[in-house]
């Protein structure tokens, strides 16, 4: 790995170590239907959501769904998705007309210790002249079973500036679920 030193010790200016700033974050103690984080300062320029956590859904094993809103927007029509997902042994591509993110987190049938985990960025947040794009990466390892990875994007159709982002599984969150939101700075 000397190659990356090299590169690294090449980089003018120094590299930022604090782009990122927490603005709040929850652990679960019990199950609960959603996590909204209200009063989001305008004053980053992007938004990073990130996830460990377990869908309290008991009608299957998992991997489970889970969606985003915005300010409180539960209107499908608003929002448009994108995602390509594996699981070793099939891959599927989809666009449609809501914001669920897909098959990230496992279920409460699931091992006890099996949680999804997913990083969600939420581009141009106070941008008040142009739609929203979020930006997601996440997955769940099923131990012995198939396991799932997502790549993805939720497209909100408003040029609002975002106060409140609300993250839910279709059914609860478990208990010991975290999410974390993060303001980016810079460019």
């Amino acid at each position: 790995m000397p190659i990356l030193g090299i590169i690294a010790s090449s980089i003018t200016g120094g590299l930022v170590t604090n782009s990122y700033e927490s603005i709040a974050s929850t652990t679960l103690t019990s199950t609960t239907a959603s996590v909204i984080f209200t009063s989001i300062p305008a004053t980053y320029t992007h938004l990073q959501v990130r996830l460990i956590g377990k869908s309290g859904y008991t009608g299957g094993t998992g991997p489970d769904n889970f969606d985003i809103r915005f300010n409180s927007d539960s209107t499908q029509t608003n929002y448009n998705r994108h995602f390509m997902r594996g699981n070793g042994t099939n891959t599927a591509a989809l666009y449609s007309n809501d914001n669920v993110i897909v098959a990230c987190i496992s279920t409460s049938l699931d091992n006890a210790d099996t949680y999804g985990a997913a990083v969600i960025d939420v581009l141009d947040y106070a941008n008040t002249n142009k739609f929203k794009t979020t930006r997601v990466l996440g997955g769940v390892d099923m131990n012995s079973s198939l396991g799932h990875i997502v790549f993805g994007s939720v497209l909100w159709r408003d040029t609002a500036a975002i106060t409140t982002l609300y993250v839910a599984p279709g059914n609860q969150w478990a208990a010991d679920t975290s999410v974390a939101l993060y303001g980016i700075k810079g460019a």
